[in-house]
């Protein structure tokens, strides 16, 4: 099937890797609480980072976040908020700027209401469905026992009205192709491309 899943870790070194793909990415999470620390990050990490993803939260800055194509993720929108932290302003800049909307399948192990986890998944999965922007989901897994065979994530997906094999698979693979791109030297710079 080709499945990729995001292994988040939220360490010192903010670093994440992939579980069934031998590729060294350079993948930075950033969790900043102010717009000019969060433009500071996204300038001092974006050309070492190969993937950049946003633990969102925050009204203003998760708009912030989609609206810079650097930013690859916006995991958690709904972070310490009473909504989804989405509405359609938002993922259309998402869809606009290529920037995937994060589900995290181990917040549902730590959250206190999953029903309003899996609520507000579903709000932000119908948007995205209906303004095109990327989704995808992830463990979040520290260690291996930790994954989740893809079906169940993307049964999870689909039984959220989403399309799991979109969120499991292509958008991720959609990611590592952009990553090997700039790996290979041909990428230089977005929507250019040299050919041989």
């Amino acid at each position: 099937m080709g499945f990729h899943d995001f292994l988040i870790n939220f360490q010192p070194e903010n670093t994440l890797g992939w579980s069934q793909q031998s590729i060294d990415s350079k993948t930075t999470l950033l969790q900043e609480e102010n717009w000019g620390e969060l433009k500071k990050q996204i300038q001092q990490k974006s050309s070492g980072a190969e993937v950049l993803v946003y633990l969102g939260g925050k009204n203003k800055l998760n708009r912030k976040a989609v609206e810079d194509s650097r930013i690859d993720i916006l995991l958690h929108p709904e972070h310490h908020r009473n909504d989804s932290g989405l509405n359609h302003v938002l993922v259309k800049e998402a869809a606009k700027n290529n920037v995937s909307i994060g589900m995290d399948f181990s917040k549902l192990y730590s959250a206190e209401r999953k029903d309003k986890v899996m609520a507000d998944w579903r709000k932000n999965l119908k948007l995205c469905e209906k303004y095109g922007a990327p989704y995808i989901i992830t463990t979040n897994a520290s260690e291996k026992r930790e994954l989740r065979a893809p079906r169940d994530l993307a049964a999870l997906v689909t039984v959220l009205d989403g399309n799991g094999i979109k969120a499991v698979k292509h958008r991720p693979k959609k990611i590592l192709e952009r990553v090997e791109k700039h790996k290979s030297g041909r990428f230089v710079g977005s929507g250019i491309e040299e050919v041989e």
